[in-house]
């Protein structure tokens, strides 16, 4: 079982400086995944899971102050040959969401995009979960860390 969110919160809505933040949540039973599933930088944040491709994740942040997250993305997908096993997904600085679940990945899998925030999720139990996820962090208060 694994989950993932990636979130961009303005400016207004943190006490962080200038910009928007960013902020990346991970769920599963896979040890040190903080190694391996979340990426965060000033211009995103991204996460990448099932069959973990770090690659995917590290180039994916490395192109975000040339590329968004919605450009960037597809075409490390593309030069992926085993990306029928990946999900990855992300936002970014412009206001750009993108998210991508193979064909492959373990069932139950999807995501799910909103206005600043994506999820997705493998070996769920069922679809509920991401918009479970997404709503509490929508409907959470306070500092993008409390949430």
């Amino acid at each position: 079982m694994t989950f993932s969110v990636c979130t961009r919160v303005p400016s207004a809505d943190h006490d962080a400086g200038d910009g928007p933040a960013f902020a990346v949540a991970v769920a599963t039973d896979a040890p040190a995944v903080g190694a391996l599933c979340p990426y965060v930088s000033h211009e995103g944040a991204v996460a990448t899971q099932s069959f973990v491709n770090v690659r995917l994740g590290r180039r994916g942040i490395d192109l975000l102050p040339d590329l968004a997250v919605d450009d960037a993305l597809p075409g490390l997908l593309e030069q992926d040959e085993h990306s029928e096993l990946r999900q990855l997904h992300g936002v970014d600085r412009r206001g750009n969401e993108f998210a991508f679940t193979g064909a492959d990945c373990d069932e139950w899998c999807g995501h799910e995009v909103r206005e600043g925030i994506t999820a997705a999720g493998n070996m769920l139990a069922t679809g509920d979960t991401l918009p479970a996820v997404i709503d509490a962090f929508e409907a959470a208060a306070g500092r993008i860390g409390d949430r």
